[in-house]
């Protein structure tokens, strides 16, 4: 475990098939101006898709977390991530690419 901020933070990740190490599950903690932040989520789709869905909402959740005070701020900075990044790479519109998310 690690302390990060005022909480101790352990995780495990456990594939769904035991010959896959990576996957769309996700999550990230940020020791932030505005506290400790936390994101947890599902990436829809599998594969390198889902992993490079999974960095570009890491990417912007840790940049995110530092900068926007609300996480309504947040929410939106990693909803726009997702749609740039499903439109510019994949041609995805709105409806196909998405993340259940927790923050």
């Amino acid at each position: 475990a690690e302390r990060i901020g005022g909480l101790q933070v352990a995780a495990r990740y456990e594939a769904a098939q035991a010959d896959e190490f990576v996957g769309g599950d996700l999550y990230a903690v940020a020791d932030t101006p505005y506290g400790v932040r936390v994101v947890v989520g599902d990436v829809r789709g599998k594969g390198l898709d889902a992993v490079e869905a999974v960095a570009v909402i890491i990417g912007a959740f840790r940049e995110a977390a530092e900068q926007e005070r609300s996480l309504e701020g947040v929410a939106q900075r990693l909803e726009r991530a997702l749609a740039r990044e499903g439109t510019r790479r994949y041609g995805l519109d709105a409806m196909e690419g998405f993340i259940t998310a927790v923050l």
